[in-house]
């Protein structure tokens, strides 16, 4: 096999590195089963355009090189799932195989793809960008037979994505940083929400839905993601609200009277809420005991989680719970053909996932991962070609609607379309996916009750959110 012109600055390193800078060796279950909500993102995410901006420099000066990709008749097409699968975020990387898996096996069981088969293999960076980029480069020294990749993460995407994109490799990434939302990487696909979409939603909620005019918020920076509370403060200014307090907190302290007692002065008609588990235990309890517990409460998504739930709801009581909701992505269109079919592929894989929940059977990341292998695989088959240089330009105009399409719900309708001469418009078990010109989707929300009886309390449309996301990201 011929390489590239381009040169590898990393190779004798990557030599050097040994067994353990592949990622074909890695348990996908390492770090036991996921702790599921109903939107997730690496917590670890890098803080502020400033840090994504040097990495993405430090990144574009690696050179990698790459074995051609196309792929002999016949052969295998690897899936890379890549991103942690040992530290502190090794669920993800489970999370990761969950998404490729069940489509892999379907689209295989319905014949693949141009003769070829699909696998999926782990790659792991640990979580972190220094690790990542030296793995990331060894797997593209011999990328023959990659097709794509599922992935990456939050924790390790600042560094790769730049790579993976001037090396012509489509990805799926759970990367959460709005940076995204502003730099153009055209292999780059995103079908989740981005962090700040949280946030906005979070705004426009206490606005359109709990009509306060006058919100406090209270968190710790980075607890849950990238700037939901910034964001969530500029999506309530800019519709006419009024922030009382921006309260700052130390995330441990053993006490918070002192801000317990700011805020209730404050007078509040809602609280933006963005703290940890046990930050949120002591806070919420002394809020209690000064008499404020009444307010209504806007979460992130981590207050659903049951680690969060459990903490607070021993320290204030279940019962109190119900002044918290918790912002969340939200999928309607669970129930569908579409999902049906998805859900019976899940259920057929699951004794080959570790760590396998009946929670991913609506997870929006389980979901969206199914819906783009099903496009990846069926941009190759539109395009006759394996090579993500090719079929990658191909995605955008598969999610889009049009005179004379035939909309398709899984991976077996659309190839008995497109081998029958039809256009086409996937919509698939996450529902319609709307991309935007960064290759990324808003999506709906809704505000969850919190407690062993969590439901939506309300939702909230990609339209609702769309105009004031894309206005605070400029």
């Amino acid at each position: 096999m011929l390489k590239d012109t381009r040169t590898c600055s990393l190779e004798r390193d990557l030599q050097a590195a040994g067994p353990s800078a592949s990622g074909r060796s890695i348990n996908p279950g390492a770090g036991g089963p996921p702790r599921l909500a109903r939107a997730r993102r690496a917590r670890r995410a890098l803080a502020g355009t400033l840090a994504v901006a040097t990495v993405f420099a430090v990144a574009t000066v690696f050179a990698v090189a790459t074995a051609s990709s196309s792929s002999a008749a016949g052969s295998t097409l690897e899936v890379a799932a890549v991103g942690p699968f040992t530290g502190p975020d090794a669920e993800f990387g489970a999370l990761a195989m969950g998404m490729c898996v069940p489509a892999a096996n379907t689209i295989n069981a319905d014949g693949g793809v141009l003769g070829h088969k699909l696998s999926c293999i782990p790659v792991d960076t640990r979580g972190d960008p220094a690790d990542a980029i030296p793995v990331v480069a060894k797997l593209l020294a011999n990328r023959s037979s990659l097709a794509a990749v599922d992935g990456p993460t939050s924790d390790e995407a600042a560094a790769v994505v730049p790579i993976f994109n001037r090396e012509k490799v489509t990805m799926f990434a759970s990367a959460g940083q709005s940076e995204f939302d502003k730099i153009h990487f055209p292999y780059f696909w995103r079908l989740t929400p981005p962090d700040a979409a949280t946030g906005v939603a979070e705004g426009v909620w206490v606005w359109t839905k709990l009509h306060a005019k006058r919100v406090a918020a209270v968190y710790v920076p980075a607890a849950t993601g990238q700037g939901n509370d910034p964001n969530a403060i500029a999506a309530f200014k800019h519709l006419g609200g009024t922030v009382v307090l921006n309260q700052e907190l130390t995330a441990g302290s053993s006490s918070y009277s002192t801000e317990v007692a700011q805020l209730i002065r404050s007078k509040p008609q809602a609280v933006l809420l963005d703290l940890d588990s046990a930050t949120a235990a002591t806070y919420l309890s002394e809020l209690k005991q000064q008499g404020g517990l009444h307010f209504p409460f806007i979460a992130s998504e981590t207050a659903s989680e049951a680690e969060w739930v459990t903490a607070v709801g021993g320290a204030i009581g279940q019962s109190n719970l119900k002044y918290i909701q918790a912002m969340e992505g939200y999928e309607t269109s669970i129930g569908s053909a579409a999902w049906v079919a998805y859900r019976t592929a899940m259920t057929a894989a699951s004794k080959q996932l570790s760590g396998y929940s009946s929670e991913y059977l609506t997870d929006p990341y389980e979901l969206t991962g199914w819906d783009f292998m099903n496009l990846m695989a069926l941009a190759m088959l539109s395009k006759h070609s394996t090579d993500p240089a090719v079929y990658n330009s191909a995605i955008l105009g598969l999610t889009q609607p049009g005179a004379g399409k035939t909309v398709v719900h899984t991976f077996q309708e659309g190839k008995q379309a497109i081998a029958s001469g039809h256009q086409i418009q996937y919509v698939g078990a996450s529902g319609r996916i709307v991309l935007d010109s960064f290759h990324s989707t808003t999506g709906a929300f809704a505000a969850f009750t919190i407690g062993p009886h969590s439901h939506p309390a309300g939702i909230l449309t990609a339209g609702q959110i769309t105009p004031l996301l894309s206005h605070i990201l400029k």
